[in-house]
């Protein structure tokens, strides 16, 4: 359904506190608008939009999101899943780019786009114009707790919505951004560039290959988690002294500090981690291996437990032998170890290599596929859910992992169609309906 070009116009609100000014008129089609008490808990208001019972731990917390892509976006999905009410700006007539990301289903929607905007309202805006910035104003100084955005460096600014001067405005306002460089590089961040340029490839792939990527796009998912627990904490600092501030994630330092140990052995002994495929540079056996059926991870991180490992597959000798006498020497010497290994598992079937293993408290498991997890697993099941969209349609969801004794948590709304409550958002906007 396409989307309206909805916008709403007219003077700046000027408050300068949490506390919003009385209504003011706005020049456009919507006449009056008060968003103080009548925008409280928005989320519950809207359609197709389930409040959570007991209310969850952010409840009450209102979030603006004016962000696109990944980072951000998973940030502002990820406080909605912990209760807060979450509004998401997009461009009128295009949205986030997400949304052109296949495949797609079979009425055009984009699944990527999903995955990272479930649990907020949507409305539809020009922020080229006037009327459209004096809804994101309004939105920002009388409704909102957290503004989150990663637009480049002084767009915001541009438009009259600069993150500094919305809190000297609104003192209590905590402000979130995502940057793909540190404060002073305007560069655009991607996370295929960073995680090359930021030392992740370099240590993935065959010792003998080429730098690979890794398959899902690590750094913009740990820039929003980086991006969430920071303003959880600021939220708690206001808590204590009533004032917001500013929290800024670049996906380049997310990235560093994902290298954390072997970041830490290139600082500390001049070592650079090389490439070891699924092996591992400090433990072993440590890989992925073939068996008679389907192949089977084996993570073998100690002396006791590769002492477990060679007695149940009955090779005790192998506790001779000085090439396997430690971790250092097992890794120096891998691929004499493997070699044994995956002699030793070829007449087995996998169910019984990992019986073996099990028994020997040696890590292990399957390499299963996206339909094995999904479709088999029953530890992935809790995490499926179904969210119904406004068409009498479904639209699937993976939870987040947390679970709170008191305070539930879980995925609440589906991903909105572009502007899908821009209407509702401005009739509330414009009569103060409740």
């Amino acid at each position: 359904m396409p989307s309206r070009r909805l916008t709403s116009g007219g003077e700046a609100s000027r408050a300068g506190s949490a506390r919003a000014k009385p209504r003011e008129r706005l020049r456009s089609a919507h006449a009056r608008a008060n968003i103080g008490q009548p925008f409280d808990h928005l989320q519950e208001r809207l359609t197709m939009t389930a409040p959570l019972s007991p209310a969850g731990p952010l409840s009450g917390v209102r979030v603006l999101d004016l962000s696109r892509m990944i980072a951000a976006p998973f940030a502002a999905m990820s406080l909605g899943e912990l209760g807060a009410d979450v509004v998401k700006v997009e461009r009128a007539g295009a949205g986030d780019d997400t949304r052109f990301f296949g495949p797609f289903d079979e009425s055009g929607e984009s699944p990527y786009f999903w995955a990272y905007n479930r649990n907020k309202a949507g409305i539809a805006l020009d922020l080229s114009s006037d009327e459209g910035r004096q809804v994101v104003r309004r939105l920002a100084l009388e409704w909102a707790d957290v503004v989150i955005e990663n637009f480049k460096g002084g767009t915001l600014e541009r438009w009259g919505l600069g993150l500094d001067d919305l809190r000297a405005e609104k003192p209590s306002l905590v402000t979130a951004s995502v940057r793909g460089y540190p404060l002073g590089d305007d560069r655009p961040g991607y996370d295929f560039i960073l995680q090359a340029g930021a030392g992740l490839m370099s240590i993935t792939g065959e010792p003998d290959g080429d730098p690979v990527r890794v398959g899902l796009p690590v750094v913009d998912l740990f820039a929003g988690h980086y991006l969430t627990s920071g303003i959880l904490a600021a939220l708690l600092e206001r808590a204590r002294s009533g004032r917001g501030q500013h929290v800024s994630v670049s996906l380049y330092e997310a990235q560093v500090s994902m290298l954390a140990h072997a970041g830490l052995h290139y600082l500390a002994l001049g070592h650079q981690t090389p490439r070891v495929g699924n092996g591992n540079s400090s433990a072993g056996p440590y890989d992925v291996y073939p068996t008679k059926t389907d192949p089977v991870a084996v993570c073998c991180g100690s002396q006791h437990q590769f002492t477990g490992f060679c007695r149940e597959l009955g090779r005790e000798d192998l506790l001779e032998d000085p090439r396997f006498g430690s971790n250092s020497a097992r890794v120096a010497h891998k691929s004499d170890l493997d070699a044994i290994v995956v002699a030793e598992f070829a007449a087995l079937p996998a169910e019984a290599v990992l019986a073996k293993l099990e028994a020997a408290g040696v890590p292990s498991g399957p390499v299963r596929t996206l339909p094995e997890v999904f479709d088999d697993e029953p530890a992935t099941q809790p995490m499926k859910h179904v969210l119904p969209t406004d068409g009498g349609g479904q639209q699937p969801a993976i939870g987040l992992p947390w679970v709170f004794s008191d305070t539930p948590v879980g995925p609440r709304s589906a991903a909105p169609r572009l502007g899908q409550q821009s209407e509702e958002i401005l009739a509330l906007l414009t009569d103060g309906a409740v």
